[in-house]
């Protein structure tokens, strides 16, 4: 069976009436024989003539139709319960070691919106793609601050990717695939937006990601079905802690409560939680956490000392602490207050531990 034949039967299958996200993660669980045999018997249903439909399309409109069988499906949305039979995308998907997915209300406050720019800032130079949905507020924003640091994008749509997108989504929606970033969309073309079709984008913006994280949200919308999302799939989920005052910050502060998020506290906290810092990789190549040079970092987790102390407490010489707060400092966990003080950022051994092993 050619590739193309083989996407056709792909495509017939996620038309399929009734065969939404969780039909089609019990399908995929049924015996091999038995999934050939259904797609077998799409070629010979009504759908057929959709599917050929549908596929002349993307060819007209440059959309690439990613299908559950092909080797370069994402091994992320793969694994997830997400998971579509077919996967539209114009532009690239990434080649970028790490994925993690940005999002929050469409009507983030100041403080919001900084926050967003200043986490993506700490990720700028790492192999990372970032994640969200197109949307006004946090999720344009974090599109937006990731191609200005150069850093690998992609926006996920609640329509077809023929559908036009207007005003200033559009524009960054151009800049995206200027810049080498992707758009990318569960809907066949000619799709269009309804309620229903955010709950489903939603599902693949976690599905897609290592790790979600909220910036702000209200206790219901989009970024907390999202988040439903990252949980389901064992994923890790970060959100950031806000105002009690403010109603965009109840949706993180609640998760954060029900310790269902890891809180981030610092933006250069950002690329060590999600395994990106080489104080990261040096804990995942490890059996534990019996490293010296992590030990450092969370025995002074959040103190003001001198080297002296350091040394004498931690029980290696000045020479080897000065080495490994030398790499801290390069990676913003640790700052020279001068005279041989240092101060470092405050963060939780169990924190770590929960990330790494989930």
């Amino acid at each position: 069976m050619t590739r193309k034949i083989e996407c056709l039967h792909w495509i017939a299958l996620s038309l399929t009436p009734g065969f939404g996200r969780e039909s089609f993660c019990n399908w995929r669980n049924q015996d091999v024989d038995k999934q050939d045999e259904d797609l077998e018997a799409l070629a010979h249903s009504t759908l057929w003539n959709k599917a050929l439909s549908i596929d002349k399309q993307c060819q007209q409109e440059n959309i690439s139709c990613i299908c559950w069988g092909d080797s370069h499906y994402p091994l992320l949305l793969k694994n997830s319960r997400a998971a579509p039979p077919v996967l539209y995308v114009q532009g690239s998907l990434p080649a970028c070691k790490h994925t993690l997915a940005m999002v929050g209300t469409r009507t983030p406050s100041w403080n919001g919106t900084a926050v967003a720019q200043a986490l993506i800032s700490n990720l700028h130079g790492y192999p990372v793609s970032i994640i969200s949905g197109l949307a006004a507020g946090v999720d344009s924003t974090c599109h937006t601050a990731a191609l200005d640091h150069n850093l690998h994008t992609i926006a996920v749509l609640a329509h077809g990717l023929d559908q036009s997108i207007y005003g200033e989504r559009g524009a960054l929606a151009k800049r995206i695939l200027e810049q080498g970033g992707a758009l990318a969309s569960p809907f066949p073309p000619g799709t269009t937006a309804y309620k229903g079709n955010f709950l489903a984008r939603n599902a693949i913006i976690a599905g897609l990601s290592e790790a979600t994280l909220i910036v702000e949200s209200r206790e219901q919308g989009g970024a907390l079905n999202t988040a439903e999302h990252c949980l389901a799939d064992k994923r890790m989920l970060f959100a950031v802690p806000g105002d009690i005052l403010r109603e965009t910050a109840q949706g993180p502060n609640m998760l954060i409560e029900a310790t269902e998020a890891t809180a981030i506290w610092l933006p250069s906290q950002l690329p060590l939680l999600c395994g990106m810092d080489s104080i990261a990789n040096s804990l995942l190549n490890k059996d534990s956490l019996s490293n010296p040079i992590i030990d450092i970092y969370y025995q002074f987790s959040g103190e003001t000392c001198s080297i002296d102390e350091i040394a004498e407490r931690s029980q290696l010489s000045q020479q080897e602490v000065l080495r490994q707060l030398s790499l801290f400092e390069l990676n913003g966990q640790v700052k020279n207050r001068g005279g041989m003080i240092f101060q470092f950022a405050a963060f939780r051994k169990s924190t770590a531990t929960r990330t790494i092993d989930s």
